[in-house]
């Protein structure tokens, strides 16, 4: 049996939406490692790339990959400061 790399630590839930390609937040949690109410703190205080169906919301696994590869410790430095924000100057 092959593996699904972009599949979540704890598995698909019920696999609807993973017929459709997307994650549920329960799904999103289990792959950020994240509680249910840590996820939607995330979703709702940052830009994690999300689609609303509805009034549910579901996650493309390869758009949550890019946003967690471009946020990633470092990669967010600005010109003249390190990666923890302090000044090199």
């Amino acid at each position: 049996m092959k593996l699904n790399p972009l599949a979540p630590a704890g598995g698909l839930g019920d696999g609807q939406d993973a017929v459709n390609g997307l994650w549920t937040i329960d799904e999103l949690a289990s792959f950020m490692r994240l509680t249910r109410k840590a996820a939607y703190a995330l979703v709702a205080g940052t830009t994690v790339p999300r689609v609303r169906i509805g009034v549910r919301l579901r996650f493309q696994p390869e758009a949550v990959h890019d946003w967690v590869k471009a946020h990633a410790c470092g990669s967010t430095a600005m010109p003249g400061r390190d990666s923890r924000g302090s000044s090199t100057e």
